[in-house]
């Protein structure tokens, strides 16, 4: 019993530590400037609105980022889930003869880079430059990913897969039908992997998309909050809503958290949905279906 106990505390401080963070920002973004200011706004808010996020919402570069970012995460991750699954069941096939040298040239992957300069340069001569693809294509393929679905893979049971060629099942059938659906706890792990690479990368975006109305949400946070010579753009935006009776520091501070919030948004709705998926086995439940 005293045992159970100081589990259920040490947890219960776990828990804190690590929820405080996140209800510090929540906090400050729904409270008043002056309490802000003040530094009065601790575990509960004072003098509740919802002004920082009306102002965040109404601003037409974050929403042009947002939608922007929600594309690029969506075709970026079905398009890394199609490429990796398919590469990892060809090596994962007995009859393919070429897999160890397949296998051999993915690795390479992980431990040479081309580099800055030639990535551009390859970018640029395939014609990708301010296009949505060099922000996509380049993550889209990973050997780490590969290797992770081939190991997944090679644990079906191949009396299952030998079972199904005997009734003249062919590889289109058996990857759809076979393996993706015994595979459904790696593919959700991976893909939300996937989709907060693709959610938080700025980097590919900031160095091959010139046009403003394509760049993702991490780029136009950037600009507004943490580049100097960018400031003005942010004051401009907190400055149509501040009236007499709010201050200005207080208001500043209390859309920057909204604009965390914001951009987390996405990323805390998907999880729930994948989350039942982490508990489960490869194959566990999956052969009943």
């Amino acid at each position: 019993m005293v045992k159970k106990a100081l589990n259920f505390i040490i947890i219960s401080m776990f828990f804190i530590v690590f929820l405080y963070p996140f209800l510090y920002i929540v906090n400050i973004a729904i409270s008043s400037s002056h309490a802000i200011t003040n530094n009065e706004v601790y575990l509960i808010p004072k003098g509740i609105n919802f002004i920082a996020f009306k102002v965040v919402l109404q601003s037409k570069s974050i929403l042009s980022g947002y939608i922007n970012s929600i594309v690029y995460t969506t075709i970026g991750t079905v398009l890394t889930l199609i490429l990796c699954t398919s590469a990892a069941y060809v090596l994962s096939v007995r009859e393919f003869k070429f897999k160890k040298s397949v296998m051999a040239f993915f690795t390479i992957t992980m431990f040479l880079n081309g580099g800055i300069i030639p990535s551009f340069l390859l970018m640029k001569y395939l014609g990708l430059i301010d296009s949505m693809w060099a922000v996509i294509i380049p993550g889209a393929l990973s050997a780490w990913n590969i290797i992770i679905f081939k190991t997944n893979f090679k644990s079906i049971p191949q009396d299952i897969i030998d079972s199904a060629k005997i009734d003249g099942a062919n590889h289109y059938w058996i990857y759809g039908k076979i393996v993706i659906q015994l595979s459904k706890a790696i593919i959700a792990t991976i893909g939300l992997f996937t989709i907060v690479a693709y959610w938080n990368s700025f980097f590919p975006a900031l160095l091959y998309l010139t046009s403003q109305g394509k760049q993702p949400l991490m780029i136009v946070l950037r600009k507004l909050i943490v580049v100097e010579n960018m400031r003005g753009e942010f004051m401009n935006l907190i400055g149509k809503a501040v009236t007499v009776d709010m201050d200005e520091i207080g208001f500043a501070r209390s859309v920057k958290m909204a604009i965390i919030i914001v951009s987390i948004f996405p990323i805390l709705l998907v999880y729930p949905f994948l989350q039942k998926y982490f508990t489960k086995g490869a194959l566990v439940g999956s052969i009943k279906e």
